[in-house]
C-alpha cells in the first residue's frame, strides 16, 4: 500500500511473480475509505478502533513460506468484496 503510486515496473513484476498481493494506491484508499465511512455513517476514528480491534482478535503468525506454499484468503467485515478489481 502507498499513498502514492507504484510504477509500472513494479507492477509488471508482480504480474509476474503471481504473488497474493494486491497494490493500492492513495487514491483507491481515499476512495475506499470514504464509501465505508459514507455507507455506515460512522467517523474514521470508529472504524480505525473497530478495524483495530478485529486485528487483535484475529492475528495469527505464520511463517513466510506459507504465503508461497498456500492460497490463503481473509475477510474483514468493512473491505469490499470486490477489492482486487481494478478502478
Amino acid at each position: 500500500m502507498t499513498t502514492g503510486t507504484f510504477s509500472r515496473a513494479a507492477q509488471l513484476e508482480l504480474a509476474q511473480d503471481k504473488y497474493p498481493i494486491v497494490l493500492i494506491n492513495g487514491q483507491r484508499l481515499a476512495k475506499t475509505l470514504f464509501e465505508i465511512l459514507t455507507r455506515e455513517q460512522i467517523e474514521l476514528g470508529d472504524l480505525l478502533n473497530r478495524e483495530t480491534e478485529w486485528y487483535l482478535r484475529n492475528s495469527t503468525h505464520l511463517p513466510p513460506g506459507r504465503i508461497l506454499e498456500d492460497a490463503f484468503w481473509f475477510e474483514s467485515p468493512t473491505l469490499p468484496t470486490d477489492i482486487t478489481k481494478n478502478d
